[in-house]
C-alpha cells in the first residue's frame, strides 16, 4: 500500500516537473525536484483518498500514465491544421478519431475504476436497507491503521492477562457449574412461543407478530474477540416453513432496519454462528437511529464488559405497549409487528456477581446509557418474564431489585 502511494505520488510529482520544467522559475522546478529525490524514503504523507490497495493504485498509474502521453500527442495533432490541398488530410483525420476514441476510453476507465471503489467503499457493513445507504467514506491513512492494529493487539494483551490473573485467583463469587442456560428466561406464561436452539443463542419466536419475544445467550470473553469477519448475509431461517417464514425483502421500504437482537459482533468466533445471527428470526424492524446508535454502544460495551468481567448472561428483545401494534412487511401475508420498546438484561458472575437492565424506545435516543439503565425487576414488570430463575431464590432477589451503573463502569 505505501508503495502504490508512493508510485502514484511519483506520477503526479513527475507531471508537475515535466510542466515546471517549461516556466522560467527555476525555484518551483528545484522544490519538485527535491520532492522526487525524495521518493524512495518513508516519509511521504501524500495519500490519494480513494485508493485502497496496491493493484488499484498501479491500474490507476497506468490509466493516469497513458491518458496524460496520449493527450499531449493528441494536443500536438491539433496544432498542425491539415490544409485543403494536402494528400495526408484523410489520414491525419482518421489519426485525430483513433486518438478521441482511445482518450475517451482512458477517461472512461479512470472514473469507472474510482467509481466501483467509491460504491464499493460506500456499501460495507451496514444493517440498513439499501435506500438508507448514505455516502461518507471515512479516509484512513496507512499510519493511522497501524496505530489501531497495535492499539488492539496491545488491548488483547492486556486482556489475556487479565484473564490468566483471574483464573489463578480463586473466585469469590457464585459457583457457574451448576447454571445451564443461565441466560434463558422461565417458560413464557403468555403469548405464543417457538424456540429455536442456534449454535450460540436461543430464539423464542412468536409466530403471530413474526419477531422474536427474546433472544438470549453467554457471552464469553472469546466470543467477544472473535475474529470472523461480518457476513452481512441476511436470508430467511430454515427452521420455519414457508408460510411464516419472513425472507430480508419483506423489509423494503418499511423505514426500519432489519434490526439483531443477538449482535453479529458476538458471534464472530465462527463462521456458523455468525450466519446464524443473520437469520430473519434473529431480526427486529428497529429504528435506524436507535440500531446503529444507541443499541449499537450497548451491544460493544456489552463486549467490552466480558472482556474484563467474564462470561456475561444476556437476554434482549422487544417490547409491545398497544395490543394492536404497527405492522409493516412486503407481503400481505407477512406484516410484522414493529416494537414500541426494547429491553436488554445482563448478569455477570464473576468475583463480584451483578445484574443490570436496559429500555429502549424504538427511535432515537439521546443521553447518555445510564439515563436507559434499569433493575432487572423493571424489566420483568414491563415483559412480564422471569429471568436468571435458576438462582437462589435469596441472591436473585438481590441481585435483580439494583439498578447501580457505577458498577458497571458507566
Amino acid at each position: 500500500m505505501i508503495f502504490g502511494k508512493k508510485l502514484l505520488h511519483f506520477n503526479v510529482l513527475f507531471c508537475g516537473v515535466e510542466w515546471r520544467t517549461r516556466t522560467a522559475d527555476p525555484r518551483i522546478t528545484n522544490a519538485l525536484l527535491y520532492q522526487l529525490s525524495q521518493f524512495g524514503k518513508a516519509n511521504s504523507k501524500r495519500t490519494v483518498p480513494f485508493v485502497k490497495s496496491d493493484a488499484k493504485v498501479l491500474l490507476f498509474f497506468v490509466l493516469t500514465t497513458t491518458f496524460r502521453e496520449i493527450f499531449c500527442k493528441f494536443a500536438r495533432k491539433m496544432k498542425k491544421t491539415p490544409r485543403e490541398g494536402d494528400k495526408n488530410v484523410a489520414k491525419m483525420k482518421k489519426g485525430m478519431r483513433k486518438s478521441w476514441s482511445v482518450l475517451l476510453t482512458c477517461l472512461l476507465l479512470i472514473v469507472g475504476v474510482a467509481g466501483v471503489n467509491y460504491l464499493w467503499a460506500c456499501g460495507n457493513g451496514v444493517d440498513k436497507l439499501p435506500s438508507e445507504v448514505n455516502g461518507t467514506v471515512a479516509v484512513v491513512s496507512s499510519a493511522e491503521r497501524n496505530a489501531a492494529y497495535a492499539e488492539q493487539e496491545a488491548a488483547e494483551a492486556d486482556w489475556a492477562e487479565e484473564e490468566r490473573r483471574r483464573e489463578e485467583v480463586p473466585s469469590e463469587g457464585l459457583s457457574q457449574v451448576p447454571y445451564e442456560n443461565l441466560e434463558q428466561p422461565a417458560p413464557l406464561v403468555h403469548g405464543e412461543e417457538m424456540l429455536l436452539f442456534k449454535s450460540q443463542f436461543i430464539i423464542s419466536y412468536n409466530i403471530q407478530n413474526l419477531c422474536p419475544n427474546y433472544v438470549c445467550w453467554s457471552l464469553t470473553p472469546d466470543r467477544a474477540k472473535g475474529r470472523v469477519h461480518r457476513s452481512n448475509n441476511f436470508h430467511g431461517d430454515p427452521a420455519m416453513g414457508e408460510s411464516s417464514r419472513v425472507e430480508t425483502f419483506d423489509y423494503n421500504g418499511s423505514g426500519y432496519d432489519r434490526g439483531h437482537m443477538c449482535p453479529a459482533g458476538d458471534n464472530k468466533n465462527t463462521e456458523k454462528a455468525m450466519d446464524e445471527s443473520f437469520c430473519m428470526t434473529n431480526m427486529c424492524p428497529q429504528s435506524h437511529d436507535l440500531n446503529m446508535g444507541a443499541w449499537n454502544d450497548l451491544e460493544m460495551q456489552c463486549r467490552s464488559w466480558a472482556r474484563n468481567y467474564g462470561t456475561l448472561y444476556i437476554c434482549c428483545g422487544p417490547i409491545f405497549d398497544d395490543k394492536e401494534p404497527k405492522k409493516v412487511g412486503s407481503r400481505r401475508s407477512m406484516r410484522i409487528a414493529v416494537p414500541d420498546r426494547f429491553f436488554k438484561v445482563i448478569l455477570t458472575l464473576g468475583r463480584v456477581p451483578k445484574a443490570i437492565g436496559f429500555i429502549y424506545p424504538n427511535r432515537a435516543c439521546s443521553g447518555d446509557m445510564r439515563d436507559y439503565a434499569v433493575s432487572v425487576d423493571k424489566v420483568e414488570r414491563e415483559t412480564g418474564m422471569d429471568f436468571f430463575y435458576q438462582l437462589d431464590d435469596k441472591q436473585e432477589k438481590q441481585l435483580e431489585k439494583e439498578c447501580n451503573p457505577a458498577a458497571w463502569g458507566i
